[in-house]
């Protein structure tokens, strides 16, 4: 673009001005003007008024003219103003005024004659001269004039031309939106939409925290639902509705509730849709504030709107609370204070399942570093194997072992929980498991166990690894999180605070001793006879039998009650329920453990062995290679049903 033909023009324009009182500028004053309005070097200095001392003794403003501009000093109240001639489409005279209207017709420019012309000037004059202001400001090209004839490649080198001469907030914001409307005329074209949120994305980052960057925002939603993105989309809207004035926001929601109405499938399958990265973290916010409310990185979500296939681990869900997405279970959000403690018990409890249904006999959890396991575990159960892979697993998982009491360990001794087991299955590898299909380790262990016979193994699980969170993210969250809580009214610094703790590294090492598959084999063979292979309910009915006689070894009235609804339940027969109860209240017994049998039964007194008689219990045992749960077992059930 050239801009000699309006230099040349503005000259013809104001020739006369001279006469009124304007002068022509020397190189000198030309570099100090220059300087002063820091002005670049592709914009020509053409005239200016008075010196100096007269705009002082006449208290009036200082003026001069570019290729570029209209600039005014006030020097009595040190203000500046510039009138940029491609904004100006008509200048008027009225009651010694010159008025400035825009594209849009409207005066955005009201300036008292005195700041051109000290001197008192007729109505012609002041006429003449406002046709001349209009007659130079046609020949600057409106960027955005043109854009509105869909002249969109001469728009775009007209304001590229501009943003030379002035790089301006509001140059870059008029090119993003000569490129938006291009784009949104373009019936979708998608190198238009792409390029359009190039642009757009490019001037944020370039005009972070101005005025006008809401409209920039809005502007980026509208081009992401074109594209079809639209969680970005609503992400984009929700940025723009926390920083657009307030007349605005109520558009703007309107935009976005009708974006979700929408899409009602995406919300149903919201975190099976979304990437993980885009719905890592998300925060419940009451639909009064949400306004308020947007960040990038962090999804906010109206409390009364949450997508019905998000759960809240404990079924607790708060607002004001940030959250952070499981990272192997799509579904469960957890709170961010709690997630690294969260997930580094559930990795454990699922880890520990795993090594029961491989047979484990024994399995110790020792603390090497960080927090221990009391402090860790307000309660002793919550590292109970539970029957399920993980705290937030829902399919039911069968357990096919007897399980002894959690024993407690001091912290100066070798362990700090330790559990024992009786196994009477084959290894065999869960089905529903979370953790599992992302750990190769685990893998390993489970192929050489099943295909192999391993009997020890060792394993430090760390809590840094569980979280996958990295210290540059904390570090970018925690800076947003504090925007955000800054926006919500109530939150306090503290409770800010808390949500953003830094944790310490946990690692505990988990071993395992299992029983061999040799004896497993010979138990599993002698154990059942009913059937060679149960049913999935068949088994469920025995993991509950099992249940009722782990106390006492019998099962009391109360308890056949609970057996009856659970085989109704389950759809068992009576008969077929009478059968598998009886293999557990009937099992058969080796020949040695027949003979460990007979040798305690001559040893019992009124129906109990005497504790003098314990040492040659002990001696019997060893003598028929009974291990200490197995005995444990037969001695419980020799008392209950002699």
């Amino acid at each position: 673009m050239d801009t000699t033909s309006l230099t040349k023009r503005l000259k013809i324009e104001i020739d006369g001005w001279l006469s009124l009182g304007g002068i022509e500028t020397s190189k000198e004053e030309i570099r100090d003007i220059k300087k002063e309005w820091n002005l670049g070097p592709k914009e020509d200095v053409i005239f200016r008024s008075l010196p100096l001392s007269f705009f002082i003794c006449l208290r009036v403003p200082f003026v001069f003219f570019t290729n570029y501009a209209i600039y005014i000093k006030d020097i009595l109240n040190k203000t500046k103003d510039i009138i940029r001639w491609w904004e100006i489409t008509k200048v008027s005279y009225e009651n010694e005024h010159f008025m400035f209207f825009n594209s849009e017709g409207k005066i955005f420019k009201n300036i008292n004659v005195r700041a051109f012309f000290p001197k008192e000037i007729s109505i012609s004059t002041g006429v003449d001269f406002s046709e001349g202001l209009t007659s130079v400001a046609s020949i600057a090209p409106n960027p955005l004039q043109l854009a509105q004839e869909n002249k969109y490649s001469e728009a775009i080198e007209a304001v590229n031309y501009y943003i030379t001469i002035e790089s301006s907030i509001e140059l870059y914001v008029t090119r993003a939106f000569i490129y938006y409307d291009r784009a949104i005329k373009s019936n979708d074209n998608k190198n238009l939409l792409q390029e359009a949120l190039t642009e757009i994305e490019k001037t944020i980052d370039h005009c972070k925290d101005h005025k006008e960057c809401w409209e920039l925002h809005k502007y980026k939603g509208h081009i992401l639902e074109l594209m079809g993105k639209t969680t970005n989309s609503r992400n984009a809207y929700m940025k723009s509705l926390a920083e657009a004035p307030e007349e605005q926001k109520y558009e703007l929601q309107n935009r976005i509730t009708k974006l979700e109405e929408a899409n009602t499938d995406l919300w149903d399958n919201y975190v099976l849709k979304v990437p993980y990265k885009e719905r890592k973290y998300i925060m419940l916010v009451e639909d009064s504030k949400i306004k308020n409310c947007a960040i990038s990185g962090i999804t906010i979500f109206n409390s009364s709107n949450v997508p019905n296939c998000i759960n809240f681990y404990d079924n607790m869900p708060l607002n004001n609370e940030l959250y952070v997405g499981h990272p192997y279970n799509p579904s469960v959000y957890i709170p961010y204070n709690q997630a690294e403690d969260i997930l580094f018990q559930d990795k454990i409890q699922e880890f520990c399942y795993i090594l029961q249904q491989l047979g484990a006999e024994e399995i110790t959890i020792t603390s090497l570093k960080g927090r221990k396991i009391n402090e860790t575990n307000n309660k002793k159960e919550e590292l109970e194997v539970a029957a399920n892979a993980g705290r937030f697993a829902n399919a039911f998982l069968n357990i096919c072992s007897s399980t002894s009491n959690l024993m407690d360990r001091t912290s100066h001794e070798q362990y700090d929980v330790k559990y024992v087991y009786d196994p009477i299955d084959m290894p065999e590898m869960p089905s529903e498991t979370i953790w599992y299909q992302n750990q190769p380790k685990w893998q390993r262990l489970v192929q050489s166990r099943i295909d192999g016979n391993t009997l020890e193994y060792t394993e430090c699980i760390s809590s840094k690894l569980t979280f996958f969170t990295s210290s540059s993210e904390k570090e970018d969250i925690k800076a947003k999180l504090k925007v955000l809580m800054a926006n919500i009214e109530g939150r306090i610094y503290e409770e800010e605070e808390k949500q953003l703790r830094e944790d310490i590294e946990t690692i505990w090492r988990v071993s395992v001793k299992f029983r061999s598959k040799n004896l497993l084999q010979e138990k599993s063979q002698s154990r059942n006879t009913i059937s060679s292979t149960l049913t999935y309910k068949e088994k469920e009915f025995l993991n509950e039998v099992r249940f009722c006689i782990e106390d006492d070894g019998i099962i009391d009235n109360s308890e056949q009650i609970f057996l009856n609804k659970t085989r109704e339940k389950l759809g068992l027969t009576e008969e077929r329920a009478k059968e598998l109860q009886e293999s557990i209240l009937k099992p058969q017994f080796t020949e040695n453990e027949k003979e460990y049998i007979n040798a305690l039964s001559e040893l019992m007194i009124d129906g109990q062995i005497p504790e003098s008689a314990q040492r040659i219990v002990e001696r019997f045992r060893n003598l028929y290679e009974i291990d200490e749960q197995r005995a444990n077992e037969i001695e419980k059930r020799l008392l209950y049903e002699p």
